[in-house]
């Protein structure tokens, strides 16, 4: 959406209000939140082109900010930020982040990033709590990676849609307060996007999961149909991603369990859960020896209920097979 100072006559948009205030250095417009309309007859949720519109949409209502660079800055920069939170609350973040980068274990993990990293060291905190920073880097010079540098430049606004996105749709995310993106002769050259810090004991998904056999055989059942239902309701949405394991956190409750998912750069409209991708989360899932052929089995029965998917059933088992564990040697 173009930052350029519109006039509302002009915007053709009866359904948006637009506020331009904050005059000087900050060039403030803000459009009031659009609420997403109803599917009509209800069904499956948006999906492909569907969800890639709904979304945009969702993406309008939210707030876009110029704000200020610091002294001696040679970047121009622009701020998105989740309507949850004040503009007072962002602008101070931004400026917290502005002394942090200059610190010396900050700056040493911000020159060491190759494309994207949570930069584990910056100490970051709003008015809720403790933030993270995650921090793209598109300043790569190598010619060969041109467009591969283009397609980096669309990844964290992506992520900050999709999650903003998902957490209105219910789910649990890690919540984006705000992205910063800063350019250079009109072109991205680095962003930063601020997300809540997951409060209470969540774990790394990857990490639980070495406990399983911890488990009591009915706890086992529920734990796998719970992550069955998780994984099935964000395919319902259109959400896809490659690497879904490596992007989970578990908080383990007095009644069952909370799934959380954190990073949506590879999410795209047009990579929709089809059956093959939806087999490959399967896999990526479940793999590794903490799970076996019987639970396997369980998680697809529980998978495609969900999804509304029962004629998957036959061939979603021979997809996501375990190999056999060896024979022992004689």
């Amino acid at each position: 959406m173009s930052m350029a100072r519109h006039d509302e006559k002009t915007m053709g948009r009866p359904d948006l209000r637009w506020v331009e205030s904050m005059g000087g250095n900050l060039d403030i417009i803000l459009a009031t939140r659009d609420s997403l309309p109803p599917r009509q007859g209800g069904g499956e949720p948006r999906t492909g082109l569907g969800l890639f519109l709904e979304k945009t949409r969702h993406f309008r209502s939210h707030a876009h900010v110029k704000a200020p660079s610091p002294p001696g800055s040679k970047y121009k920069r622009r701020i998105l930020i989740n309507p949850e939170y004040g503009l007072d609350q962002v602008l101070e973040l931004v400026s917290v982040w502005d002394k942090e980068r200059g610190r010396g274990e900050v700056r040493e993990e911000i020159e060491a990033t190759y494309k994207r990293k949570i930069i584990s060291a910056a100490r970051l905190e709003t008015g809720r709590g403790k933030c993270l920073a995650k921090y793209y880097d598109f300043s790569g010079k190598e010619i060969y990676r041109g467009v591969e540098k283009y397609l980096l430049r669309l990844e964290p606004e992506r992520n900050f849609i999709n999650l903003l996105y998902l957490k209105d749709k219910g789910f649990n995310v890690t919540v984006p307060v705000a992205l910063l993106v800063e350019s250079r002769l009109g072109a991205p050259v680095r962003a930063v996007l601020f997300m809540e810090e997951l409060g209470g004991a969540v774990l790394d998904y990857q990490a639980y999961v070495n406990w399983l056999g911890q488990l009591g055989e009915e706890e086992r059942r529920t734990f796998i149909i719970a992550l069955a239902h998780a994984a099935a309701a964000l395919h319902r949405h259109g959400f896809y991603t490659h690497d879904l394991e490596k992007n989970a956190m578990i908080e383990n409750l007095k009644d069952g369990w909370k799934f959380y998912f954190l990073d949506f750069d590879f999410a795209f409209p047009w990579r929709t859960p089809n059956f093959r991708r939806s087999a490959q989360n399967v896999k990526v899932m479940l793999n590794g020896p903490d799970f076996n052929q019987s639970d396997v089995a369980l998680y697809i029965k529980a998978y495609l209920v969900f999804r509304g998917k029962p004629k998957w059933q036959k061939r979603m088992s021979a997809a996501c097979r375990k190999p056999a564990p060896p024979r022992p040697s004689r």
